[in-house]
């Protein structure tokens, strides 16, 4: 690629990127954005916008949040027990990933997010709803827009051919 190209793609993505970031504000979920971000950033530059990888991108993502709220949430609630059950769960992800099995929900878009979720910024403000909002919000977002994008390219294909 050449630095103008690049330079053609930085000037398309900024919009694209300020209207998630509006998206985000209007829904109330900007806080959490950087979690939306750790979707967008894996389904469209480790799976190159895979259509087949989109699922489990998202499906995967939200998984990982829902193990990071387990991660906060149990241990406080039930003690030794919620140790034990959280362990038990950490384990059988990291087993099931190992594995490549459940792979439409443990992937590594599970694990980036579980990574994310369980850092320092959760801790003071645990909103794993308005989290999972905007982890669902940029899937559409970006979905949408590939998508659309692919769609009307096809579209013209065939209407030239």
């Amino acid at each position: 690629m050449s630095p103008m190209q690049a330079l053609i793609i930085l000037i398309a993505i900024v919009p694209i990127i300020a209207g998630l970031i509006v998206l985000s504000q209007v829904a109330g979920v900007g806080k959490f954005l950087f979690v939306g971000f750790v979707f967008v950033l894996y389904w469209t530059g480790i799976k190159a916008m895979a259509p087949a990888e989109f699922v489990p991108s998202l499906a995967g993502a939200l998984g990982g949040l829902a193990l990071a709220y387990l991660i906060h949430a149990l241990p406080p609630a039930f003690g030794l027990a919620g140790v034990i059950l959280v362990a038990a769960a950490i384990l059988l992800a990291i087993y099931l990933l190992v594995l490549g099995r459940a792979s439409v929900l443990i992937n590594n878009a599970f694990m980036l997010v579980l990574t994310v979720a369980t850092c320092s910024a959760f801790h003071s403000d645990r909103d794993y709803a308005a989290a999972a909002i905007a982890i669902i919000l940029s899937a559409l977002y970006t979905g949408g827009l590939v998508f659309g994008a692919k769609a009307m390219s096809s579209r013209r294909a065939k209407a030239v051919a």
